[in-house]
């Protein structure tokens, strides 16, 4: 099953939740602007159409005249920004519970689970003799922090 898919929310839906987060309409962000005041809002849009409708990545492209490589990138920045990034953090948390709410889901945190031994290995700026610790050392030490 794709990680991403979160049955029970139209695009309407998602997109409705993430305009009143954003105070931005759909039409602001599919001009190719490059400015964070778009470009931020447009690939959060993009990360959580793909996670809580399951389009896939051509779709979502479609939606925003763009091709489906930058709609992967956009769904990979996201989920970086949400680790590294505490400020963007509690934006993306905030729209991610109110979508859960909406979807009737138990809240998990899914940009979580998707971390990687090298962005763990970042976190903890680790030595190369700590990166050959098993996974799950890792992880708790990343959990306990």
């Amino acid at each position: 099953m794709n990680p991403y898919t979160r049955p029970g929310l139209s695009e309407d839906q998602v997109i409705d939740i993430w305009s009143r987060h954003y105070g931005l309409t759909i039409a602001q962000v599919i001009p190719k602007d490059r400015h964070n005041k778009v470009k931020i809002p447009r690939q959060v849009l993009m990360y959580c159409l793909r996670t809580f409708t399951g389009l896939s990545f051509g779709k979502i492209a479609e939606r925003f005249d763009r091709e489906h490589c930058t709609v992967l990138y956009s769904c990979r920045k996201v989920r970086e920004t949400y680790i590294f990034d505490s400020e963007l953090k509690l934006t993306i948390k905030a729209l991610l519970d109110d979508l859960h709410e909406v979807a009737k889901l138990a809240r998990n945190d899914t940009l979580m689970v998707e971390i990687s031994r090298q962005d763990i290995w970042k976190l903890l700026d680790l030595t190369e003799e700590e990166k050959q610790e098993p996974m799950i050392n890792l992880w708790h030490r990343y959990k306990n922090r």
